[in-house]
């Protein structure tokens, strides 16, 4: 989990001021938190990350980012830098497109597993108990046809 300490702390260098980093920061701390079943922080990670393919595609401003998630704004006296004009038209757009696509998709399979597992809760519970049942094993009679 030192990764995640690290990844949180580059989120904090990165606020307000590298939004493509600040971006592939949070879509890390998402793939960790999935990777270990923990489906809603991966979810709200994937969903931050969605949002900051959306800043550097020009669709969405910083400050509407920081006012819904007031928590990842900049400590006081980091002044969140706008997006420039000619940064919005220089960037990969399709490559940009194409993540954001797939963040959105990676959030909604998050919120499914969520839905499903309860946040992996008893989807460990299952596995260890097998459903709290013993595992039955079946058997097939074969039968030949009589040769009539």
């Amino acid at each position: 989990m030192i990764a995640l300490i690290d990844l949180a702390q580059a989120c904090v260098l990165f606020g307000g001021q590298n939004y493509k980093a600040l971006g592939m920061c949070y879509n890390n701390m998402a793939n960790l938190h999935y990777k270990h079943q923990k489906y809603q922080l991966a979810a709200d990670s994937f969903n931050k990350a969605w949002h900051m393919a959306s800043l550097c595609l020009g669709d969405l401003e910083p400050e509407a980012f920081y006012k819904k998630f007031e928590s990842e704004r900049p400590k006081p006296g980091v002044k969140i830098m706008p997006l420039p004009a000619e940064l919005k038209e220089t960037m990969a757009r399709k490559h940009l497109l194409i993540v954001k696509a797939h963040r959105f998709y990676q959030f909604a399979m998050c919120l499914y597993k969520v839905w499903r597992y309860k946040d992996g809760a008893d989807l460990l519970e299952k596995s260890r108990t097998h459903e709290g049942k013993q595992p039955q094993h079946f058997t097939f009679d074969i039968k030949r046809p009589s040769p009539n």
